[in-house]
């Protein structure tokens, strides 16, 4: 059986593991699992993400590209680490397009 990572029980469950959960592989999944989601209602959870460590932040960054709405561009503009910034300016850019704007 497969589950869907856009049901609702499956959303909430990985925002709360992100929320709760001490276990950096755990919140590394959990991340991904709501980015693969490309459900809008996750955004909140992986703009929240962005002052987590490099690694759970990359997952975040990819996914607020993939399902962002103009909301998460000044977080994703105030990322510091240079490597991020590539990242965060391709998700900003991927966010304009989406959303009508020019990049």
């Amino acid at each position: 059986m497969r589950l869907d990572p856009a049901h609702p029980e499956v959303l909430a469950l990985c925002a709360e593991a992100l929320a709760a959960e001490s276990d950096p592989e755990l919140r590394r999944l959990a991340v991904r699992a709501l980015a693969a989601s490309g459900h809008p209602e996750v955004e909140r959870h992986l703009i929240a993400c962005l002052d987590a460590n490099e690694a759970l932040v990359g997952y975040a960054v990819d996914g607020l590209g993939a399902i962002g709405t103009v909301a998460a561009v000044p977080s994703l503009r105030s990322l510091a680490p240079r490597a991020l910034r590539r990242a965060a300016h391709d998700a900003v850019v991927r966010i304009q397009v989406a959303s009508g704007r020019r990049p």
